[in-house]
């Protein structure tokens, strides 16, 4: 039978090991020369801190704070090595006694050098806050003075950021990173550095709140764009680059959907925005006359009438890309609730919030998880595949079009000949992973009804990546297949 260690064939001991071979954690040990034990993970598995690490871990928060262990202890050239969902704990009985329980420096696989914020300019008085070219945000000081500052949290790798997918504000160190919900009142939390990068190979953590997605690649020509406009503006990327509806190649962001004219032969490469509001529901308001304010611009439509801008919007708008990558305006600028303005153009909005931090306070509008939610399949009943080979049929369908990829998936398959259910068939399942790896699975032989289902365990996938499987039935030296897909996406 199938379980969910044939998909999980890189147990967190092997991530460990990994990690420490690429990130050279272990400077000043000796090298690592040989693995421990594997012992892949469950995803029913509880685990212990361990007693190492325990004191330290409960004094500073424990699994409120930190969240729970997520994966077995590993022993790796002297140290010890263990995830919770916020950290991977390293023990040295090498290192000083304050550093016997340290933290690994994470943070820099999740940002990377290239993706790191440069340094602001020092303030005109001494700030203990700020600390290596960054401010550590307001919200975060008392859990950053808590967690005993740079010495457990590690230098920090970016000022604060605002996650339009979650909205939340983050700021990332070495070893730990903080958010916030925007616009609430709560106390600050852990980033998930420990399950972001232990992934599936460690146990599910139970609190999601922290988790951190992994972003789908930038594929060309987007890239390009995408570098041009910034990450603060696009937002990430939601999913793989596809076709949509109208033919045109294109790729989800956050806040916006690029597009590559494919009808321009002049220019194959050419990368627009697509124009997304008002498809999404955002109809245009009635056109202005010019406002007299000195603070708003105003773009005019038709005859002497058109909509104002408030200049910083314009400012905004100028440095990318223009109105050429915003299209015209269709909106005044309006309170969308207790405490956001905003203003939308054809291919995206901009939303002014005065309790953001001050250079995140005007930021586009997370329209782009709202259009990917919008053109997914979701149909009331499962859609379902069904061939016919010579007088034998069949049917297959899952339970969900999309699924997360913290979520199972359940393939289900109806079997029948002349008309007839047949029981007592057993099929076989192929799925293809994208590490390019395939995976069998063995059905239960089907029921009296000629059906039988299967669960797949989570697969670890970007987002918007199609995970193809093939459910076939044996007869004889032939193998009748009918082939199939699902869609991995994470998003609100």
């Amino acid at each position: 039978m199938g379980s969910s260690n044939q998909i999980k064939k890189i147990a967190a001991a092997k991530i460990i090991i990994a990690y420490l071979l690429i990130t050279g954690i272990n400077a000043g040990c000796s090298p690592v020369s040989e693995q421990p034990q594997i012992i892949t993970p469950t995803p029913n598995a509880v685990y212990q801190m361990d007693p190492a690490i325990r004191e330290v871990y409960e004094h500073y928060g424990g699994a409120g704070l930190f969240g729970e262990p997520i994966s077995q202890m590993v022993e790796q050239a002297g140290n010890k090595f263990q995830f919770s969902a916020a950290a991977l704990w390293v023990v040295d009985p090498q290192a000083n006694p304050d550093e016997f329980v340290r933290l690994a420096p994470l943070g820099t696989s999740i940002i990377p050098p290239d993706r790191q914020d440069p340094p602001q300019p020092p303030p005109e008085q001494e700030d203990p806050y700020y600390v290596d070219g960054q401010f550590v945000y307001e919200p975060f000081r008392g859990l950053y003075d808590k967690l005993m500052g740079q010495k457990m949290v590690g230098r920090p790798l970016t000022g604060v950021r605002y996650d339009a997918l979650t909205g939340r504000y983050e700021q990332y160190f070495e070893n730990l990173g903080f958010y916030i919900r925007a616009g609430e009142n709560e106390r600050p939390g852990l980033l998930n550095y420990g399950a972001w990068l232990c992934n599936n190979q460690c146990r599910s953590p139970q609190q999601l709140n922290g988790a951190i997605q992994h972003s789908p690649t930038i594929s060309a020509p987007f890239d390009v764009a995408a570098e041009r406009l910034g990450r603060e503006f696009t937002g990430e990327p939601l999913a793989m680059a596809a076709y949509g509806a109208d033919g045109r190649m294109e790729q989800v962001f956050a806040n916006l959907v690029l597009m590559a004219d494919a009808y321009d032969p002049t220019n194959p490469n050419l990368v627009t925005a697509r124009p997304i509001v008002e498809l999404l529901g955002n109809l245009p308001a009635p056109l202005a006359s010019d406002s007299p304010h000195p603070d708003l611009y105003f773009f005019e439509v038709n005859s002497g009438l058109g909509h104002n801008i408030p200049n910083v919007f314009k400012e905004l708008i100028e440095q990318h890309g223009g109105f050429n990558l915003s299209g015209d305006p269709i909106t005044e600028l309006a309170l969308i609730n207790e405490r956001i303005y905003r203003q939308c153009f054809r291919n995206l909005c901009l939303d002014y919030d005065p309790s953001a931090p001050e250079h995140l306070r005007i930021r586009p509008a997370a329209l782009g998880v709202e259009y990917l939610k919008s053109n997914l399949r979701s149909p009331v009943q499962p859609t379902a595949e069904t061939q016919t080979f010579s007088q034998f049929t069949i049917q297959v369908w899952e339970t969900q079009d999309q699924v997360a990829s913290n979520q199972e998936q359940e393939i289900w398959v109806s079997l029948s000949e002349n008309g007839q259910p047949r029981a007592s068939i057993q099929p076989v399942l192929f799925v293809y992973l994208p590490d390019g790896n395939q995976v069998r699975f063995d059905l239960e032989p089907s029921g009296g009804d000629g059906r039988t289902s299967i669960r797949i365990p989570p697969i670890a996938a970007a987002n918007g990546m199609l995970i193809p499987y093939e459910l076939c039935i044996p007869q004889g030296e032939q193998m009748f297949c009918v082939r199939q897909e699902y869609l991995i996406l994470n998003v609100p």
